[in-house]
């Protein structure tokens, strides 16, 4: 395999205790087609050691982290833990000899260790590690590729001239598609560098449309006025040959100048008029062809805040969306830059919406093919641990109406139980609907009393077989309310959320249990339309269960 190629994992380790099989780990992945990183330095006088191990961190996929007793304590150990994951790299703890597991940094209790301790096979360690290390290695491999991209700009002040293009941009747009719960999560970084691109990208391309109008216009107020200028000439001629007498040919030539001049004028004003008329007709006819597409496809999924930040109701987001939404001629992509750059420009930063998209082409909401059927479920949670959020319910209203006059079917869920959600997103209009395994969430009903038989444990019905999702359909979720993080992994609060979470380890049964995961969400509605959208205005809080 070329060495560009091969995955990078920087080994992180304590050599009191770990050189030994840091030193055979290094072998093992080098003949297995992996580069391995590691640090063998002394750290001098005066070193900035903090700058080297970043360098490496930085450019390496995945940082292995030597779980035993001296690097646990080293604070050197957990500094290099801490950049990982600021840095949201793929971490993967293998375990040197056993440790206690409150020593072990919290965010990698949650994580699968592969042991290497003592009395362990070390092939069969080594073909396990091997394993995790292949899943995903194409998105981990562009993870650090954007990552490094997403640095040097920052570095350069935003320079726009490091913008992501063309197919570097869509290829960044689908990665930043797959991602899934499980894989490290693209940076804030990694977001604000796609995002600026796409943002780029339209207006360099509305540039370019209004260039080709202003040619065009331009061309055509030329051609009219050059023939206005001979007709003129041509006027001026015969009416002076009728005038007779030479005083009186030089007056009636003054006067019809200057009538000839006021007639110029009001027909040039006339030639701009229609000319803009025609742009506006040319626009209108572009965006109509391409919202009679048959062909749509994808998903557009909108967060109005990054991870960690707050979704405010000042900030503009759904009332900014919508508004732009609202013109016959704005495609969605156009629609959604717009509202990101007003809502950080509004909030100097501090709510910054991003965006992920893998549609084939530009959907408008008030234009649309006839045969297309659009669809559109509003949920909105605005009674929560004993709040009340107007701003929710005014949102929520506020699509609704658009959407109703853009000709959806709106479905309006008010602070709905958990059921009731994946009850509508699956079937929006039916009665009775089959809910999908991957959307239940079963629960314990704790201990049999003693001497209770157990009943027999019932046999699932088998998931049924997945289908294409029909053509030509456009499906829109818009969901206002609060979402939780819980190991990485976001939820939707619904109606039914308790007031007060028990305390752990049943807390994440319990959210769980009350939530909607919305990587299920993107999948269903994925599987059950051509193409959707959907709009999650909210915040992910994170959610701690030590």
């Amino acid at each position: 395999m070329p060495e560009a190629d091969r995955l990078r994992v920087f080994l992180s380790y304590a050599r009191a205790d770990g050189a030994a099989l840091a030193d055979e780990l290094v072998a093992g992945l080098e003949l297995l087609g992996f580069e391995p990183v590691i640090d063998r330095r002394d750290i001098a006088a005066a070193e900035d050691w903090e700058q080297r191990l970043d360098a490496l961190i930085r450019d390496a996929d995945t940082v292995l982290f030597l779980l035993s007793e001296r690097s646990l304590q080293s604070p050197r150990c957990a500094w290099e833990v801490e950049r990982a994951l600021a840095l949201s790299k793929r971490i993967v703890p293998v375990t040197v000899q056993p440790v206690a597991e409150a020593a072990v940094p919290v965010a990698l209790r949650r994580l699968n260790f592969i042991d290497f301790g003592a009395g362990q096979s070390f092939t069969r360690a080594l073909g396990r590690l091997a394993e995790a290390l292949r899943v995903d290695l194409a998105w981990i491999r562009e993870h650090t590729r954007l990552a490094a991209l997403a640095a040097r700009w920052a570095e350069r002040g935003r320079d726009e001239a490091l913008l992501l293009r063309g197919g570097e941009l869509q290829a960044a747009q689908d990665w930043i598609a797959l991602w899934h719960a499980g894989a490290p999560p693209p940076t804030d970084a990694q977001r604000a560098l796609i995002a600026a691109s796409a943002e780029a990208n339209a207006a360099r391309d509305n540039q370019e449309r209004r260039r080709v109008a202003e040619m065009a216009e331009a061309n055509a107020s030329r051609a009219e006025a050059l023939a206005r200028g001979e007709q003129a000439v041509r006027e001026l001629r015969r009416r002076t040959l009728l005038g007779g007498a030479a005083v009186g040919v030089l007056g009636a030539g003054a006067g019809v100048l200057g009538l000839l001049y006021a007639g110029a004028a009001r027909d040039r004003e006339e030639a701009r008029k229609k000319a803009d008329a025609a742009l506006a007709q040319s626009q209108e006819e572009a965006a109509r062809r391409e919202a009679l597409r048959t062909d749509l496809e994808g998903q557009v999924v909108a967060y109005a805040a990054s991870p960690g930040q707050a979704a405010m109701d000042d900030s503009g987001f759904t009332e900014g969306l919508v508004n732009q939404l609202d013109s016959p001629q704005v495609p969605l992509s156009v629609a959604l830059a717009r509202t990101v750059r007003k809502v950080i420009d509004k909030t100097g930063g501090s709510q910054r919406p991003y965006i992920a998209s893998d549609m084939n082409g530009d959907v408008y909401f008030r234009l649309a093919s006839p045969g297309r059927r659009r669809q559109a479920l509003i949920v909105t949670v605005d009674q929560l641990y004993g709040m009340d959020l107007p701003g929710v319910r005014r949102d929520g209203a506020l699509w609704e109406r658009f959407l109703r006059s853009c000709g959806f079917e709106v479905h309006w869920l008010r602070n709905p139980k958990r059921d009731e959600v994946v009850g509508a997103l699956h079937a929006p209009r039916a009665q009775a609907v089959v809910v999908p395994h991957s959307l239940v969430v079963r629960t314990g009903v704790g201990p049999l009393p003693p001497g209770a038989a157990s009943a027999p444990a019932p046999r699932a019905a088998p998931d049924p077989p997945p289908r294409a999702p029909a053509a030509n359909n456009f499906f829109v979720l818009y969901f206002a309310g609060s979402g939780v993080r819980l190991d990485g992994v976001d939820y939707l609060q619904c109606g039914d959320t308790p007031r007060n979470y028990p305390a752990a380890p049943q807390r994440a049964e319990t959210i769980r249990a009350s939530a909607v995961k919305v990587a299920d969400v993107t999948a269903l509605l994925r599987e059950r339309y051509a193409a959707s959208c959907l709009v999650f205005d909210t915040q992910f809080a994170t959610i701690k269960l030590d």
